[in-house]
Formats: structure tokens, C-alpha cells, sequence
């Protein structure tokens, strides 16, 4: 995997280097730099643990699949790369719709939205958890007999893909924007406008979009971010901060529907357990 994980992350980083020295020349103050360095820090500690974890568990789960089915799907055939371009363009459309729409996902994806700035950092401002349930929706590919390393390509050119679509700078040409993501599909995608939320979750076409009624065109300014604004350039509180606010929730929750005798119950054993502390 080594040899397709290691061009792909050199020309992911010369792209958000050379953005960031550019406007550093000819766009200083467009940017937030304390924002664009705690998305440094979030990508570069994702890069990590993909590198060390997650990877490695995908490539075993997507092994699995790929043993129990007994189709095959030679590359050498000319319909391979594009039908499987199709489906992992499908399969991020899936799991970036879901993603929004289930409040456990989106305490994880939230991460990449709540920058209010816009440029090739936001595109690694990614949760470190992300991954570990990222795969599952790639896992049709190898159920249908794309190999583990070819499904691992794919995954990869979708989030390559969208590195070049964070920003404000780069041309949306109108006839390729008819069928591909461009900078301006995608910024709708981040915007936090009434009209923009929940639209626009295709990764490279934006066939799924216009097929199932989440299309939207930019007609009108973005303001960036996500309705409750995170307020922080700590990298920790970004990537845990709603994830932590979601479980207290559900706890809180979880409580409130219990018999009042249980919680009553175990509001007195944490009681006695606070107090044999003391005594001891």
C-alpha cells in the first residue's frame, strides 16, 4: 500500500504548501493562519493514525470481502476504472450524506466543517475517528470483485480529488461543472446559509446530487462553518469537542428515561462511593 499511499500524500501536500505560500505573498490577510495551522496539526496527526491504524484495518476488512465473494473483476478490462470511479464517487456520496443525517457520525464529520475559513487546509481538518467506520461504505467494491488494492486507489482518488476543490481562488468552468465537483459545487457544500445546509455531498461527480435532489448551485455569498461555531484553535477541543458533547447528551439522556428509582439508586452509589474516598 506503501506505493500508492506515498505519491498521493507528496502531491497532497505540495498542493496546500504552494496554496499557502501564494496567498502568503498575494493574500495575507484572506487568511486565518491561526485556523489553517491547527488544520496542520489535525491532518497531519489523521495522516498518522491512517498510516499506523486505520489503513491497515480497512485493507483487512476490505480482504475479508474481497475472500468471501467468488467475483473477480479483471483491470485489464476497459469498463473497470470507470465503473469503479462511478462507485466509490457513489460510496462517498453515501457516506457523506449519512454522515450529516446521523448525529453520531456527525459529531465526528462536524470536524471538517467548523473552520470558517476556506482553503487546501480545511480539506485535512479531517477527525481522527473518521475512518475507523469510513471503509464500511467502500465495502461493496470488493464484494463485487475489485481487489482490496484497487478499492484502496479509489478510496484514495476521492480525497485526493478534493483537495483542490477548498478554495476560493480556483475556476469553476461551466461546462465541466455539468458533471464534476468543483470549488464552487463545494464551497455551497460548506456553507452554513439555510439554503446551503445539507447539500452538495458528491466527492468527485455531481451526478448523485442532481439524481437525488441535493444540488444546489452557489447564488448567493458562503459564510463558512457550521451553525454552532466551535470558537477555538485548539486542535484537540475541534476533534473531540462536539464528539464530547454528543455523549454527555446521550448520557444525559440515557439517565433521564430510566425509572427514577434507578437513577435514584445509582445516584446514592456514587454518593458512597465518593465518601469511602474521603474516609480512606
Amino acid at each position: 500500500m506503501d506505493h500508492i499511499n506515498g505519491p498521493l500524500s507528496i502531491l497532497f501536500t505540495g498542493l496546500v504548501c504552494a496554496e499557502l505560500i501564494v496567498r502568503w505573498f498575494f493574500d495575507r490577510e484572506g487568511v486565518d493562519w491561526k485556523d489553517s495551522a491547527a488544520n496542520i496539526v489535525i491532518g497531519c496527526t489523521d495522516k498518522f493514525l491512517t498510516l499506523t491504524i486505520w489503513l491497515m484495518l480497512m485493507y483487512a476488512g476490505w480482504s475479508v470481502c474481497y475472500a468471501l465473494t467468488p467475483l473477480r473483476i479483471e483491470m485489464s478490462n476497459w469498463w473497470a476504472w470507470p465503473l469503479a470511479i462511478l462507485l466509490t464517487d457513489l460510496s462517498y456520496y453515501v457516506y457523506h450524506r449519512v454522515s450529516h443525517h446521523l448525529r453520531p457520525l456527525w459529531s465526528i464529520h462536524s470536524v471538517h466543517h467548523s473552520s470558517q475559513d476556506y482553503n487546501f487546509t480545511t480539506a485535512i481538518r479531517l477527525s481522527w475517528f473518521s475512518n475507523a467506520y469510513r471503509w464500511l461504505f467502500w465495502v461493496p467494491l470488493p464484494l463485487m470483485g475489485y481487489s482490496p488494492e484497487m478499492t484502496t486507489i479509489v478510496f484514495m482518488l476521492v480525497r485526493l480529488y478534493q483537495a483542490p476543490v477548498h478554495s476560493t481562488w480556483i475556476p469553476s468552468p461551466p461546462v465541466y461543472s455539468w458533471v464534476f465537483v468543483t470549488p464552487s459545487f463545494h464551497r455551497v457544500h460548506h456553507g452554513r446559509n439555510e439554503k446551503y445546509l445539507n447539500k452538495n455531498f458528491g466527492g468527485i461527480t455531481v451526478i448523485w446530487d442532481k439524481l437525488f435532489g441535493t444540488y444546489q448551485a452557489e447564488d448567493e455569498p458562503v459564510r463558512y462553518g457550521i451553525p454552532n461555531p466551535v470558537n477555538t484553535y485548539n486542535p484537540f477541543r475541534i476533534v473531540l469537542g462536539d464528539l464530547w458533547e454528543w455523549m454527555k447528551r446521550k448520557r444525559a439522556s440515557e439517565l433521564q428515561n430510566r425509572p427514577a428509582e434507578q437513577v435514584a439508586e445509582r445516584l446514592q452509589s456514587a454518593e458512597n462511593e465518593t465518601l469511602t474516598i474521603h474516609e480512606g
